[in-house]
């Protein structure tokens, strides 16, 4: 469950660094292409947005909680986009609240797996 967990919080975390890096909005989005599915895109200015990376899967068994984000959009400064609904959470599930994780994206755009 934590590497379920820790797998999309290594994505977002990345997002955010490519949005800095590359002075442009990256976005994760999320049950996409199809559930339990996430990836990342770049926005380029003139064609909107592109593919960044490969379509992730989450580990059999695992899935995004009730609330997921549609996107995430970090921009250029590393914050999250307010207008896009954050600071927000992902919750990721195997059904058992027990082993539940939240990974929590703070506004200055922080990134916390608990």
């Amino acid at each position: 469950m934590i590497s379920g967990g820790q797998q999309v919080v290594s994505t977002m975390r990345a997002a955010r660094f490519q949005a800095v890096a590359r002075n442009r909005d990256v976005r994760v989005r999320f049950n996409f292409p199809a559930a339990d599915q996430y990836q990342t895109e770049i926005l380029d200015p003139v064609t909107g947005w592109g593919t960044l990376g490969q379509a992730q899967y989450l580990p059999q068994d695992i899935s995004f909680g009730a609330g997921v984000p549609a996107d995430l959009v970090f921009e250029p400064t590393g914050r999250p986009d307010l207008a896009e609904g954050c600071p927000c959470t992902v919750g990721v599930t195997n059904g058992d609240e027990v082993n539940d994780k939240t990974i929590t994206v703070t506004i200055s755009g922080q990134i916390q797996l608990q």
